[in-house]
Formats: C-alpha cells, structure tokens, sequence
C-alpha cells in the first residue's frame, strides 16, 4: 500500500465536512477512517480451522452470515471459506504473522485495508434509507443484530453488518466508496443527513 492509502480515508474527497456539525439528521454517516483490514482464507474442514486459529485471535471463527470477536477485533463471515477481520492498525502485522503461522501454509492471510471504506450509518429514519439503497430485507425480523450479509447497496457490492442500538456497518470496495456517500445523501434528502467523527 502507497503512503497515501495508508493516512487518506477513502471518503476525504467526498464533502463529508459540510455535513459535520448539523444539528438533528435523520441519518447519520459515520467515516471510520482507513480501516486495518485482513481477508482470512481457509478450509473450516481442515484440522479444526476455528480451533487452530482462536488462540491467536481470542475467539472461534463465526459460522454462516454471523460476526465475532472482541473489542480489538472482529471476524465477518465472507463466505464458506473465508472471513474478513478488522484489528487495530498496531496489531495488524503481528495479527496476520500469528495467523499465517497457525495456518502453516494450509491457508492465506492479506491485508486488505487499502481496498475498502468503512462506514457506520445510524439515525432514526435509517431503515427507511436502508430499505431504499438494498434489495435486501433489513427488518429485523430477518436481520438481526451480529448478522452479516454481503449484499448490493444502490448499484455497489457491500457487505452490511447490523451493529445493534440501531447501527449498521457498510463496508464497500474504495473505488465505490464516493458513490456510495452521494447515494446516501440523496438518499436521505427528505430526513437530513448528519456526518459524525465520534
């Protein structure tokens, strides 16, 4: 990864500043900044996969469309084979050293951190706007706190967590990561949007 990937948040460009500082909004976007980022690769069959690798990241791999973790990391189910971790950004290379290490060659560990933004979205009226910008049923019914699912976002590809206390996680591929901002703001044009830093 450039110098430039590493301290530029995929949004920095976008005009999320004359968001900030507005009182109320409906929706509230959340930059989470340059994420540390690690795509975990691995047979669950072979020996035990979640057993080998949770004393390195303190907590079982989560099963099919589920998340797990701790403060300092999270683990995404991505698919039958892979996961998608957030860690620190101190952590990030002795974590994915650990995990290459328990994996013994039987598996791969990249850092993806430069390829993606992560966004949080939160708001009273945003699950009117996420059913606006997804095909995917988001009532809560069906999507309940802990889930993941990678799904289309207006006309990008995201992987949608839900946070709980009425928050969800957007991840989205850099190159999509503007799109997806001005979809939300006209999205949720009739609600109002607020940027948040905290």
């Amino acid at each position: 990864m450039s110098a430039t990937m590493t301290t530029r948040s995929p949004l920095s460009g976008a005009g999320l500043a004359r968001f900030t500082g507005k009182p109320g909004g409906g929706v509230v976007i959340k930059d989470c900044g340059v994420p540390a980022l690690l795509m975990l690769r691995g047979d669950p069959q072979r020996v035990a996969l979640s057993d080998l690798l949770t004393p390195v990241l303190g907590f079982a791999l989560p099963d099919a469309l589920q998340c797990a973790g701790t403060e300092a990391s999270l683990a995404r189910w991505m698919s039958p084979d892979s996961w998608l971790l957030s860690v620190t950004h101190d952590t990030l290379e002795a974590t994915q050293q650990a995990l290459l290490d328990a994996l013994g060659g039987h598996g791969a560990v990249v850092d993806v951190s430069g390829a993606f933004a992560v966004l949080e979205l939160s708001g009273p009226a945003v699950m009117e706007v996420l059913q606006k910008s997804t095909g995917y049923d988001v009532h809560p019914d069906n999507f309940p706190e802990g889930k993941v699912v990678s799904t289309t976002f207006a006309k990008a590809g995201v992987t949608l967590r839900n946070q709980g206390q009425g928050s969800y996680e957007l991840i989205v591929r850099r190159s999509f990561a503007q799109y997806v901002f001005h979809w939300l703001v006209g999205a949720s044009g009739e609600h109002g949007l607020r940027a948040s830093t905290e």
